[in-house]
């Protein structure tokens, strides 16, 4: 997130996280670790947490999405990535995350 130009950056507490994991002055994001592609519920809540707060939503994964996640996310402007921990190298699924890796967040 610091990379795409999001300011104060930090990870939130394990537990009583308020259903996000990281969050920044104006986002906020969750970072899943599934097997299998992540499907919509996830997305819709880091949504939800992002409107309680008035930021925006981002969510990162090793594994990708399905595709009722990627078609909540353009509707809603959810930015959806993938990232590998090995790289560094980070992808986007959705609009708003491609544009957010062209332009910054």
């Amino acid at each position: 997130m610091t990379n795409l130009g999001a300011k104060n950056v930090r990870v939130t507490q394990a537990t009583r996280d308020g259903g996000l994991d990281v969050e920044a002055d104006g986002f906020v994001a969750e970072v899943k670790h599934y097997a299998d592609a992540v499907p919509a519920a996830p997305v819709h809540r880091i949504f939800g947490v992002a409107q309680s707060r008035g930021a925006r939503a981002l969510f990162f994964t090793l594994t990708g999405y399905r595709p009722e996640a990627v078609a909540f996310a353009e509707n809603a402007g959810v930015a959806l990535f993938t990232y590998d921990p090995t790289t560094g190298a980070v992808a986007g699924h959705s609009s708003t995350a491609r544009a957010a890796l062209q332009d910054g967040l």
